[in-house]
């Protein structure tokens, strides 16, 4: 059995690594994970770089769910990645935070998200969000 990619673009989240090693940890031996980082501020130009990197990443890979980190402080450019991935039909986005403040939770699942996980990850959280597909 051939196995699913996960994907997770990373925005600079505090906690990234560990979201990394969570995720792999978790989603292994069943998906594949991917990894995108974005390392640059929202106010420079490689910005729109990261957008780009983005859709070119999308259209390579077979992705079956994106993990989407909160961009930190700029629900701004969540949106936008959140519209980028969009693009895709019918590719879930699930939301990592450490946030558990419900006019955030909402505002992003109204944004575009479709499912939302706060931290620490657990097998219990991720994998029914992962095989929802």
């Amino acid at each position: 059995m051939r196995r699913q990619t996960a994907l997770l673009v990373e925005t600079g989240f505090a906690n990234g690594n560990s979201v990394k090693a969570a995720l792999r940890e978790i989603l292994t031996p069943d998906f594949r994970l991917e990894v995108l980082v974005q390392t640059a501020s929202p106010e420079q130009p490689l910005w729109d770089e990261f957008v780009d990197e983005l859709k070119r990443l999308l259209q390579r890979i077979d992705a079956a769910v994106v993990f989407l980190t909160l961009f930190p402080k700029s629900l701004k450019q969540t949106r936008t990645l959140l519209e980028t991935i969009r693009e895709v039909p019918d590719l879930p986005i699930v939301m990592v935070a450490d946030t558990t403040e419900p006019n955030d939770i909402i505002e992003l699942l109204q944004a575009g998200a479709d499912d939302f996980i706060t931290l620490p990850l657990q097998a219990g959280n991720v994998l029914p969000r992962a095989w929802k597909v």
